[in-house]
């Protein structure tokens, strides 16, 4: 006879997580020096491991698509590219090997962005500025408050708890 069936689900295995997406972006002159960074090492390992052979060069080591997803990352990630995220993203044989060289060939090759934090004008120059630098039609545009009336006497600037009348 059959075994008894188990009301128990089958455990999944958790999913690998995603990689990530590298959307278009335009490259710059660091990308590019990256490249060829990258290339000229991987021809270096190349000549270590097969010596002067023109039949073997940085292509069989590192191919062209790993290569862009390398420059793609660090553009994206920026210092938080690291050898392990860098094993999530791409399958590449030679990352044991030659992984911390290419992640501090990476950070070399990084955009140097200075970011500044933005200038807070006072806020009485705020107030006047904003008000006398509207013109006509933004003004007319702009959501205007009717002032304070009071209900007591109907002076201006007051509302009735504040009146000298009550």
């Amino acid at each position: 006879m059959f075994p008894p069936v188990s009301n128990n689900p089958i455990a999944k295995e958790p999913r690998a997580p995603n990689k990530t997406k590298i959307t278009d972006y335009e490259p710059t002159s660091a990308d590019s020096e990256l490249r060829t960074a990258l290339f000229e090492l991987m021809d270096k390992k190349a000549t270590d491991l097969f010596g002067d052979s023109k039949t073997y060069g940085a292509g069989h080591l590192m191919s062209n698509d790993i290569l862009k997803r390398i420059i793609g990352l660090n553009h994206i990630l920026g210092s938080k590219l690291t050898v392990e995220k860098l094993s999530r993203e791409i399958s590449w044989g030679l990352l044991d090997d030659y992984g911390e060289e290419v992640i501090e060939l990476c950070a070399s090759y990084r955009p140097r962005t200075s970011i500044s934090p933005p200038s807070t004008p006072s806020l009485g120059s705020l107030l006047l500025d904003d008000h006398n630098n509207l013109d006509s039609s933004q003004q007319s545009s702009s959501r205007r408050t009717k002032p304070l009336r009071c209900q007591l006497c109907g002076g201006l600037g007051h509302t009735g708890t504040l009146c000298s009348m009550s």
